[in-house]
C-alpha cells in the first residue's frame, strides 16, 4: 500500500456526495456535478479519485438508468396505441419492400431469399399485432425459415382460409 493512501481516511458520504455522483451519473460533467454539490469543480476531481465515491457514481448511474427504462417502458408498453400504430407502419413498411421486390422481372437465388425473408417478417407483425389485438387464438408450429417458397404459399393460403373461416363463423366479413 502507498504512503499516501495509508493516510487517506475513508470518505464519508454526504448528501453533497448523493448529489454530485447523480449529476455525474446524469452525464452531466463535473461542473454541473459541482454546482449540484454546491462546491467548486476542483473537489468533484478530488472526489473523483476516491474510490468510495466513483462506486457511488456507479450504482448512481444504475439506479438512474433503471429509472429512464422504468420510465420508457412504462410510457411505451402502456400506450397500446402507440405499439399498434407502430405495428401497423412496419407492417405497412414491409409489404412496401415486398412489392418491391416481387415488382422485379427477373428473380434470383438471392431476390428469391429477400421475397421469403420479407414474407417472415410480415407473418410475425401481423402475429404480433393480433396478440395486441386479442385476437390470436392459434398457435402454428411453423418454421418459416425452412420452408420453400411453395410451401410458405400454401401455408399463408391455408392460414387465410382458416381466418376466413372463423371470421365467416363469428359473422364477420372475410
Amino acid at each position: 500500500m502507498p504512503k499516501a493512501a495509508s493516510k487517506t481516511r475513508p470518505l464519508k458520504m454526504t448528501l453533497l456526495h448523493e448529489q454530485a455522483a447523480m449529476a455525474m451519473a446524469q452525464g452531466k460533467g463535473a461542473t454541473a456535478a459541482a454546482v449540484a454539490a454546491n462546491t467548486c469543480e476542483r473537489t468533484i476531481y478530488n472526489w473523483m479519485n476516491r474510490e468510495e465515491f466513483r462506486i457511488l457514481v456507479e450504482s448512481k448511474k444504475k439506479e438512474y438508468q433503471e429509472q429512464v427504462l422504468a420510465g420508457a417502458v412504462k410510457f411505451e408498453v402502456a400506450n397500446r396505441g402507440f405499439r399498434m400504430a407502430r405495428l401497423n407502419q412496419r407492417f405497412r413498411e414491409l409489404g412496401e419492400m415486398l412489392d418491391h421486390e416481387l415488382a422485379k422481372p427477373f428473380r434470383n437465388k438471392d431476390t428469391i431469399a429477400n421475397i421469403r425473408a420479407l414474407v417472415v417478417l410480415e407473418m410475425d407483425v401481423a402475429k404480433q399485432a393480433a396478440i395486441e389485438q386479442g385476437e390470436w387464438n392459434k398457435t402454428l408450429n411453423v418454421n418459416w425459415g425452412s420452408m420453400t417458397d411453395e410451401q410458405v404459399a400454401a401455408a399463408m393460403a391455408q392460414i387465410i382460409e382458416q381466418t376466413n373461416e372463423a371470421r365467416a363463423s363469428d359473422g364477420e366479413e372475410a
